[in-house]
């Protein structure tokens, strides 16, 4: 005996309602869940002190991030200052200008940056002529 064809399809047709009710349910994301994974974490703003090294006095100097600047003027060899700055996962380029005095050699700048929390990060550029026009980067691996 084979059975009833009806009856054979109605036992298959709960089976697979059976289990295509948890696979829409697993398969399926609520709005909810979409909008909280598309959130990105916000970075805290941490306090960074920065020191500039110049081989040579210079004669002015300029750094900034973005638009803001974070320091200008002075001619001493040694810079330090305290700044609370966001640092994204992807890093921050800083923005550095020196001129120096006439008759100045080529000279080296060196710029450190130790943000709480991160590793110290220090990059020295080389300049020849009387000024440095630079875009340095700086990225921490997390």
């Amino acid at each position: 005996m084979r059975g009833s064809p009806p009856l054979h399809l109605a036992l298959f047709l709960i089976g697979f309602a059976l289990i295509a009710l948890p696979l829409v349910r697993l398969t399926s994301a609520t709005p909810a869940a979409r909008v909280a994974a598309s959130v990105k974490q916000e970075q805290p703003e941490a306090s960074v002190l920065m020191r500039l090294r110049f081989a040579h006095n210079p004669q002015h100097v300029k750094l900034s991030y973005h638009d803001t600047i974070l320091h200008e003027g002075g001619s001493e060899t040694v810079h330090e200052l305290t700044h609370s700055m966001t640092i994204p996962d992807e890093g921050v380029e800083l923005s550095l200008t020196v001129q120096w005095p006439e008759g100045t050699p080529d000279t080296a700048v060196t710029l450190e940056l130790e943000p709480d929390s991160l590793d110290t990060q220090a990059q020295t550029r080389w300049s020849s002529g009387l000024t440095l026009d630079e875009v340095i980067p700086f990225v921490w691996k997390r």
